[in-house]
């Protein structure tokens, strides 16, 4: 069996190190449940990932110059596809980030 990968694509990578924050999220909370989306689930996860990344922003906002400066939230939709370890990318402009849909190993970005 291949390896697949949840393959999130953002086509903006000022907002990379958030979106890796959501990712890493997602992926312990795959493992915890010991279960994995679907293509089926990708709406609904869609919406889970934009509203998640959206808040992880604003309080990296905050922090970061004391307010909020977030475009809407419609910004923060990213497209969502699996993929086998064989079409992973090298390099998309910290624009990707693959999220393994198996134990024990890491999120890419790429």
């Amino acid at each position: 069996m291949q390896d697949k990968y949840l393959k999130v694509t953002i086509y903006d990578n000022d907002f990379t190190s958030t979106l890796e924050m959501v990712c890493e999220t997602l992926y312990e909370i795959f493992q915890q449940e010991g279960k994995y989306p679907t293509e089926e689930d990708f709406p609904t996860l869609q919406m889970i990932i934009q509203h998640m990344w959206f808040a992880a922003d604003m309080a990296q906002d905050l922090m970061r110059w004391g307010h909020l400066n977030s475009p809407t939230m419609k910004y923060f939709t990213p497209d969502l596809s699996f993929v086998t370890a064989e079409e992973l990318s090298e390099w998309e402009n910290h624009e990707v980030v693959y999220i393994p849909m198996f134990d024990d190993y890491k999120i890419l970005m790429r």
